[in-house]
């Protein structure tokens, strides 16, 4: 339980919210997300339910709004008002609560926008790989360098950056000051220009509150003023700022001390909760919690499985595997009846959240693909709203890019099927992604389907598209010069993505094929990523075998095979004449 404590206090460190009404406070609940059976609700301060099980996930109201998702295979993000009304539709795939009047949301296939209240887009970072809330104006966003690692900034609510990415970890401002962590992960304090005010050299940095913040030096935690002088030497196990006091831990035991260091209540408790500015605390003493009051006396003996911080007049507890709350008497307002609550809801009674980021869901394909920079592409979208490079070989246009979508032209959606016995018996559509990894890495190299969803009579092509004949293929690489020589004009240059020595790659065409690898028919099993190509056509071979096109590492041509129509191969389209 321990570990776990320290672990989620550090959680809340990056994620604490400005929503407070007071020293060290957080606004009052009235409406509770909890769950009693598969979907969340939310009841108010009497256990009422006021708007009825329908969500898959639940963020606590603030300033009225909750961040909801629906339930379901196609599951979005939302916001509702205290009505249970959508005042944002939900249609993201990633979205955060508000804080400071904007929400970051991510439609598919797209980068992180900032939007208001009113769901208008404020900012739009494009090239951010995640980003986190506002906090005094400035919000911490993430690229990638040149070398491949993540490096953190901060924007302003115009979308300008003001701090260029440079930092390798960050946290949040708070009076003018946010910690920051170099390469070497010491963490120091920059100013709201970016400029170090308290230099590298703390193992841990939480943020400012009342003046002082907590730090950590060679394992052992104390507080500093905003001159970075102790006013605390470190020589606890771990601190964190309860209001006024500190939550302490001592040879394994908490307990809390004074701004200056002077111990008020003795460590003597195996696990706690922040007072939070309440009269009272959740403590645990051997296998059950109770609370204690400010001078450390149990007021409420320990009975709960679990209990958390107050809110209001209401504690959270847990009485076996049931969820109820009770008032500083310690009497039952809700009896123990529902199976879960939001975690949204237990970080919140810290003044944290854990809808405090989203990252990018849009795929920069000229940041991970070498395409021909002397060639001119055009482009097509599919029906999931990705976009791809086309370019013209002869009389044909081709797509330059692997295609990724999930669903027909129709938008019926096709199966994502990741089981290796269910793949097999396939004789309908369905897709999967190399090794069944969805990453952004993976992303480059697009689905792979089976025969039966390249060739299905609803089109897996965009409109005006489609999946190339065998004689289409044929015309491509009688173009090229033949089979012997297609492959070489076709592959991507380099040895980035293909395997060395990448043989006779000039991507003279721009077609810019990767090795995205395959999935065997017979067993399910995936291969050669890096290694080969394989690409289907829409003709079979009269015998009820599909013809596929090859392309290696290691050679130059362009083979033509054929194979199971259980096999996953990738899929590029020509458009239609």
């Amino acid at each position: 339980m321990k570990k776990q404590f320290k672990l989620l206090s550090a959680a809340i460190i990056l994620v604490v919210l400005s929503s407070c009404t007071g020293k060290g406070g957080i606004s009052e609940v009235n409406l509770i997300p909890v769950k009693s059976g598969a979907e969340f609700e939310y009841i108010d301060k009497e256990g009422k339910i006021v708007i009825n099980p329908q969500f898959e996930e639940a963020s606590v109201f603030r300033n009225g709004i909750a961040l909801v998702k629906t339930s379901g295979k196609d599951a979005k993000w939302g916001f509702i008002d205290e009505k249970g009304s959508y005042v944002i539709n939900a249609k993201y795939k990633y979205a955060t609560v508000f804080n400071e009047g904007l929400a970051w949301v991510v439609v598919e296939n797209d980068a992180p926008t900032a939007i208001n209240e009113k769901g208008e887009i404020k900012i739009t970072l494009q090239n951010a790989k995640e980003v986190r809330l506002f906090f005094e104006g400035l919000a911490a966003f993430s690229t990638v360098d040149k070398d491949g690692k993540k490096k953190w900034g901060f924007i302003d609510k115009n979308g300008h950056v003001k701090i260029k990415p440079q930092f390798d970890q960050v946290s949040r401002f708070s009076e003018s000051k946010c910690a920051v962590a170099n390469e070497e992960r010491k963490w120091g304090y920059i100013d709201d220009k970016g400029k170090i005010s308290i230099n590298y050299q703390f193992n841990n940095a939480q943020y400012f509150s009342n003046g002082r913040a907590v730090v950590s030096s060679d394992n052992k935690f104390g507080v500093i003023g905003k001159d970075g002088r102790y006013i605390i030497n470190p020589q606890f196990e771990f601190m964190m700022n309860d209001g006024d006091w500190f939550l302490i831990d001592q040879n394994n035991k908490c307990g809390w001390c004074d701004a200056k260091g002077k111990i008020i209540i003795n460590p003597q408790f195996t696990n706690v909760c922040l007072f939070l500015n309440n009269k009272l605390a959740a403590v645990q003493s051997g296998d059950q919690w109770g609370y204690i009051d400010k001078e450390g006396k149990m007021f409420i003996n320990p009975q709960f499985k679990a209990a958390k911080s107050f809110n209001g007049n209401l504690a959270l507890v847990y009485s076996s595997d049931k969820i109820g709350f009770i008032n500083e008497e310690g009497k039952y307002i809700i009896n123990p009846q529902f199976s879960d609550i939001s975690s949204d809801y237990t970080e919140y009674l810290s003044g944290g959240t854990i809808y405090g980021s989203v990252e990018t869901d849009f795929f920069n394909a000229e940041a991970v693909i070498t395409f021909n920079h002397n060639l001119t592409y055009g482009s097509v979208t599919d029906i999931d709203g990705n976009i791809y490079k086309t370019i013209t070989i002869g009389t044909q246009t081709w797509m330059a890019e692997n295609l990724r979508t999930t669903k027909y032209r129709n938008g019926v959606v096709i199966p994502n099927v990741t089981d290796n016995t269910s793949w097999t018996s396939l004789t309908t559509g369905a897709w999967c992604n190399y090794n069944n990894d969805a990453s952004n890495v993976q992303r480059k190299y697009g689905k792979l389907y089976n025969c039966y969803a390249a060739t299905d009579s609803r089109n897996i092509a965009p409109t005006g598209w489609h999946v190339p004949s065998d004689a289409e293929w044929s015309t491509l690489t009688t173009y090229l010069g033949g089979e012997a020589v297609a492959g070489g004009k076709l592959k991507e240059i380099g040895t980035g993505n293909w395997t060395s020595p990448n043989t006779g790659a000039t991507n003279e065409t721009g077609f810019s094929a990767l090795p995205s690898g395959y999935r065997e028919g017979y067993d399910a099993t995936f291969g050669a990523v890096g290694i080969f190509g394989k690409w289907w056509s829409a003709t079979e071979n009269g015998t009820g075998y599909p013809w596929y096109r090859f392309l290696s590492y290691g050679y130059n041509w362009a083979n033509r095979y054929d194979s199971f129509k259980t096999s996953g191969f990738s899929v590029r389209c020509v458009r239609d004449n």
